[in-house]
């Protein structure tokens, strides 16, 4: 008799803990809604259960006792996890104005499933397309022509403008809204939007991806992209904007060589051809160090030219290959033209008395000829034997960071 109380009351515990609802709501959580299927009645009826259970999945109002499947306190906590937990709600439910404008707040696309009297209804839209700009397309088209409820939509989310009427697409200030709120925006704008420049430009100073959605009469046009590229510069976003030009302009060599001048990284978008041009990259290199990155590999690899080439910018050892900083030429050709460029050489260069010797001469060369320019006349100049720093000019600060 002892054994078989033991194993009844056993059998209890195990039967409470499987029907429990702490049990049911961790099958819930792994995605297991076969568990609520079998649960007792009474927790099916339970408003606090049932909302715990929506919150680890929305699917459960499908197992709740129908009485909470239109109880307003469940649905609205179902509603800000899915609009489409309405699809249980009564009809009556979605018809009162009252519960659709709560159920609106919480999560603006449940506008499609309220009634279609209040999907024409103006206070309860604006709540909707505040919390949700793309609740617009659920409303109708009166709405869709109501400038203040489509810039509240605009402005939540920019991708609404593709709901709006077109006459409110074509308006500059919806479009402007939406584009700043997500540019992609931009492809819902009409075509003579996009081919008008002042808007273009006042939405290149917010992303450079707007030349992409542009007419391509602007695309293509020299001087509207020289100046969206300053634009570009002016936010620090270095030239993006020229990859979204037409082929044409990429190639236009004095375009580049004006957008290479503001910001040099524009050359990753100039074609492979001109980047293997000698006589353009050697322009480019003038204009900017950075130019030298994009230089093709031909050019890496004439030596003549690399020479020629680190005379005039030395800084442009910054961006040459790890093999040409062996050749020791073309480093003392480079700090030659900026000490600065020292920097850039490799360490054991760098720590080389030899090097530090030829460096610290053509530093007094030119210290001389300065004074000489300055002066008239040349004054006593310390030995090239004596350290690096002591023969340094005092405005060559970028020196010091070298040595330390």
């Amino acid at each position: 008799a002892e054994e078989r109380a033991r194993w009844l009351l056993t059998d209890w515990r195990e039967s409470h803990a499987k029907n429990s609802g702490s049990a049911i709501l961790e099958k819930v959580r792994r995605g297991d809604l076969k568990a609520l299927a079998k649960a007792p009645e009474d927790l099916l009826r339970n408003r606090s259960f049932v909302i715990e259970a929506l919150s680890k999945d929305v699917r459960s109002l499908e197992y709740a006792a129908a009485e909470l499947q239109g109880d307003r306190v469940v649905l609205l906590a179902a509603t800000r996890l899915s609009a489409y937990s309405l699809q249980l709600a009564p009809e009556a439910m979605r018809k009162d104005a009252a519960f659709m404008l709560e159920a609106v707040a919480a999560n603006g696309q449940a506008l499609e499933f309220a009634h279609q009297r209040l999907q024409k209804d103006r206070q309860l839209v604006l709540a909707a397309v505040r919390q949700s700009g793309t609740a617009l397309r659920f409303t109708s088209d009166k709405l869709k022509r109501d400038k203040e409820v489509v810039l509240q939509a605009v402005r939540q989310d920019g991708l609404a403008l593709e709901y709006a009427a077109e006459q409110l697409q074509m308006n500059r200030e919806v479009a402007l809204e939406a584009a700043f709120q997500n540019i992609s925006a931009l492809k819902f704008c009409p075509a003579v939007v996009m081919a008008d420049p002042p808007f273009v430009l006042k939405v290149l100073r917010r992303s450079a991806f707007a030349l992409q959605f542009a007419a391509e009469s602007l695309r293509g046009d020299r001087e509207f992209v020289l100046e969206a590229i300053k634009q570009d510069c002016i936010v620090g976003r270095d030239g993006l904007v020229l990859q979204f030009a037409t082929e044409e302009v990429r190639s236009d060599q004095d375009l580049l060589l004006k957008a290479c001048k503001r910001t040099g990284t524009a050359l990753r978008f100039a074609p492979p051809s001109l980047l293997a041009d000698r006589n353009f990259m050697w322009e480019a290199v003038k204009q900017n160090s950075v130019a030298m990155k994009y230089a093709a590999e031909v050019l890496l690899e004439d030596r003549y030219w690399m020479m020629e080439a680190l005379k005039i910018k030395g800084s442009c050892l910054r961006y040459v290959p790890e093999k040409c900083l062996e050749d020791r030429e073309l480093v003392l050709e480079a700090v030659k033209s900026d000490r600065a460029a020292l920097h850039y050489a490799p360490v054991a260069m760098r720590e080389d008395p030899a090097t530090i010797s030829q460096v610290n001469l053509a530093v007094s060369r030119e210290s001389r000829e300065d004074d000489d320019d300055e002066e008239g006349e040349v004054e006593p100049k310390p030995s090239v034997e004596r350290p690096l720093l002591v023969q340094l000019r005092r405005s060559d600060w970028c020196c010091l960071v070298i040595l330390v």
